[in-house]
C-alpha cells in the first residue's frame, strides 16, 4: 500500500522519509486502537471481553491484508488507481471492512449493533487521523 501511495500521487519525498513515517504510523495504530478499546472495554464494564476482541480484531486484519492487497495490485498493474473504478471498489471495501469490524465487536464483546458498530468506526477514525497525519508529514519533506 506505500508502494501504491506514492505511486499514485507521486509524492516528492525521500522514500526514507517515506518508509520512516509509515513504519511509525503502523506502530501508533498497532498500539491505539488496542488501547483505546482497552479503556473502552473497561468503561464498559467488559474488561473480560476485552481479549477476545483484540484477537479476533488481529485476525481480522490478517484477512483484510490478504484480500486487499492482491486486489490494490491488480487495480495499480492494470493502471486503473486514479479511476471511477479504483474508488468506487476501494469504497464497497471499506464499507464490507466496517461491517465485518462491526460484526466481531457484536460477537466479541457482546455488543449491540449500534454500540459495535461505534467500535467499527473508531478503528476506522484512528486510521483516517493517522493516514493523513503520515501523508501530510510524508508531504512536508
Amino acid at each position: 500500500m506505500l508502494g501504491l501511495r506514492y505511486a499514485t500521487f507521486g509524492l516528492q519525498a525521500d522514500p526514507l522519509r517515506v518508509l520512516a513515517v509509515e513504519a511509525i504510523a503502523y506502530v501508533i495504530f498497532w498500539v491505539a486502537f488496542p488501547l483505546a478499546m482497552y479503556h473502552l472495554t473497561q468503561a464498559l464494564d467488559l474488561g473480560d471481553r476485552y481479549r477476545l476482541h483484540i484477537v479476533a480484531y488481529n485476525w481480522a486484519q490478517v484477512i483484510q491484508i490478504a484480500v486487499l492487497v492482491p486486489i490494490n495490485t491488480l487495480l495499480f498493474a492494470a493502471g486503473l488507481v486514479q479511476t471511477t473504478l479504483y474508488s468506487s471498489v476501494f469504497f464497497v471495501l471499506q464499507i464490507v471492512i466496517l461491517v465485518y469490524e462491526g460484526y466481531i465487536a457484536h460477537v466479541a464483546l457482546k455488543l449491540p449493533r449500534p454500540g459495535a458498530f461505534g467500535v467499527a468506526m473508531l478503528s476506522f477514525l484512528i486510521v483516517c487521523v493517522l493516514d493523513s497525519c503520515s501523508f501530510a508529514l510524508q508531504k512536508a519533506g
